[in-house]
């Protein structure tokens, strides 16, 4: 019988790998145009609606495209959009 080791081992070093890049929506879809949006407002930390975990389960809806069956149900509100707004008048 063999003795156990009585030491902490050397740990495992896993490599890390880039994560994908987002899907881009398809052109002409509005569902995908539209998640696309909330894609966006879930992952600006600055919005109201910031939620990473929401933002993926836009990525995943994106990439079902033609979206049958859809993996999830949008919200009946649609998130103001983030980033600078301009006024008319201004450039």
């Amino acid at each position: 019988m063999t003795e156990p080791t009585r030491y902490q081992e050397r740990p495992i070093e896993l490599p890390v790998y880039p994560a994908p890049p987002p899907p881009a929506p398809v052109e002409g879809c509005t569902l995908c145009t539209l998640l696309d949006v909330f894609r966006a407002a879930h992952n600006d930390p600055e919005s109201p609606v910031y939620d990473p975990s929401r933002a993926i389960d836009c990525n995943v809806e994106i990439r079902n495209h033609p979206h049958t069956p859809p993996r999830m149900t949008l919200p009946t509100g649609t998130p103001e959009p983030t980033g600078p707004t301009t006024t008319d008048g201004e450039a």
